[in-house]
C-alpha cells in the first residue's frame, strides 16, 4: 500500500494495492521496500491511530504534519525540474490547508519544529522524486481517516482529510516512472523517501517526549 499515513479499512486496503498496481514500475517497488519499516512505525503511532481519536488527537495530528511539510515545501518551492517540473502535478502547500482547517487552533510549524532535516543533495531531481513520494503518499490516509471520524468529530468539517485530489496519485507515480529509471536514480529516491519518513519520525519522537 502506498505511504499513507492512516490505519485504512481492509476493503480499502485492497482497493488501493489493485488500483496502484497499475502504476507498478521498478522506482515504486524500491521505495516501498526501503520505507516499509518506517510505514509501519507511523502507522501505528500517528495520533490519529488511536482507535478512541478524539479533537485533541486530530489537532495534534495535523500540527505535526505541518511542522514536518513546513521546511519541506519551502525548501521544494525553489526548484522547477524533477518532482517541480511541467511533467509533474503542481506544488500544493498542505500546511496552508491544515492551517485553514485549524483556524485559530493553528500553531505555527516554527514553534512545533524539532530537528527539521537538512537534506544533502538539494540538486538532486531524483532524491526529491523520493520526497515528494512521501509528501504525496500521505494524503492517501485521507479519505480513509475520514470515514473513520467524521460523524465522531462533528461538526468540524475535516478540511484537510477532504484535500486529494482525484487523479493526483497516479499522475505522480505515471511522472515518477518515466524520470526515475537508472538504478543510481533509483537509490537516490529511496534515500529521499527514507529521510522524509525520518524527518516525521523525529517530530513524533519530539510530541512523545514532551508528553
Amino acid at each position: 500500500m502506498p505511504e499513507a499515513l492512516s490505519q485504512p479499512l481492509a476493503s480499502d486496503v485492497t482497493q488501493s494495492q489493485t488500483r496502484d498496481a497499475r502504476y507498478a514500475s521498478p522506482v515504486l517497488t524500491a521505495l516501498r521496500s526501503a520505507t516499509k519499516t518506517r510505514h509501519a512505525i507511523l502507522d501505528r503511532s500517528m495520533p490519529l491511530s488511536d482507535p478512541e481519536a478524539t479533537w485533541a488527537h486530530y489537532v495534534a495530528h495535523l500540527q505535526m504534519l505541518a511542522a514536518w511539510l513546513e521546511p519541506l515545501e519551502q525548501w521544494l518551492s525553489a526548484f522547477n525540474d524533477g518532482p517541480q517540473g511541467k511533467q509533474a502535478p503542481a506544488l500544493i502547500r498542505y500546511t496552508d490547508i491544515i492551517r485553514a482547517d485549524l483556524g485559530e487552533t493553528y500553531m505555527p510549524a516554527d514553534k512545533l519544529c524539532h530537528n527539521a532535516a537538512q537534506h544533502a543533495q538539494p540538486d538532486d531531481a531524483a532524491y526529491r522524486w523520493g520526497v515528494c513520494y512521501v509528501i504525496e503518499g500521505s494524503q492517501l490516509g485521507g479519505e480513509f481517516l475520514y470515514k473513520r471520524l467524521s460523524t465522531r468529530l462533528a461538526p468540524h468539517p475535516l478540511k484537510y482529510l477532504q484535500c486529494k485530489q482525484a487523479g493526483r496519485w497516479p499522475e505522480f507515480l505515471q511522472a515518477m516512472a518515466t524520470e526515475v529509471i537508472s538504478p543510481g536514480q533509483i537509490n537516490s529516491a529511496c534515500e529521499g523517501a527514507v529521510n522524509a519518513f525520518d524527518a516525521l519520525l523525529l517530530q513524533l519522537q519530539a510530541r512523545e517526549n514532551i508528553l
